[in-house]
């Protein structure tokens, strides 16, 4: 998209030779009328932009003499019309939610061959990642009580996995070592 300046004269169609599929009235003090590929005219206002067939030209013309800036070009894919127009006079009430929280969890250590519950239930618990060290000797399984050698979410050293919601979660190791797991939640405020 790039802006086009024009000095418009009442009643005369300014050619602007340029492609695109877009455009968008930046600056006006009334309406205009813009036509692409010599099609029917276009009534707009200012802040007024939409999506159109694909143009390789377009003219712009006005009922009184004025200066407009028109944007015209390519969005990349941009499919929603645009309506700036909107005035407010008066307070608005704006409820906004508290962030998200991500308080630090300790490292749990699970021992070898054994399933340890790393998260207790958290019904304000929006997610809770689980995370390998690098250096660990093996995978591990990750899922609900019913962890196993056979059941569960295979986690390789240096990877991580992300729950969502606040269930208990339990981390099985089935190496001949103990292995620590690394876990952040991210709770409702």
């Amino acid at each position: 998209m790039q802006d086009y300046p024009l000095n418009l004269k009442s009643g005369v169609w300014q050619p602007v030779q340029v492609s695109g599929d877009y455009f968008q009235v930046i600056e006006a003090t009334g309406v205009i009328f813009l036509k692409f590929n010599d099609g029917a005219p276009i009534r707009r206002h200012v802040a007024m932009g939409m999506p159109v067939r694909t143009y390789t030209r377009c003219a712009v013309m006005s009922e009184a003499d004025q200066q407009v800036v028109i944007a015209l070009g390519f969005t990349g894919g941009a499919s929603a019309p645009l309506d700036g127009r909107a005035t407010m006079t008066g307070d608005i009430n704006v409820t906004m939610n508290k962030p998200t929280l991500r308080p630090t969890m300790p490292d749990v250590s699970v021992p070898a061959g054994d399933v340890v519950q790393v998260a207790l239930d958290d019904p304000d618990r929006l997610s809770l990642l689980v995370q390998l060290p690098e250096n660990a000797d093996g995978p591990v399984r990750v899922g609900d009580a019913s962890v196993g050698a056979a059941r569960g979410v295979i986690l390789y050293p240096g990877d991580a996995v992300s729950l969502d919601g606040g269930p208990a979660a339990y981390v099985h190791n089935p190496n001949a070592t103990a292995i620590t797991v690394a876990l952040i939640a991210e709770r409702a405020p």
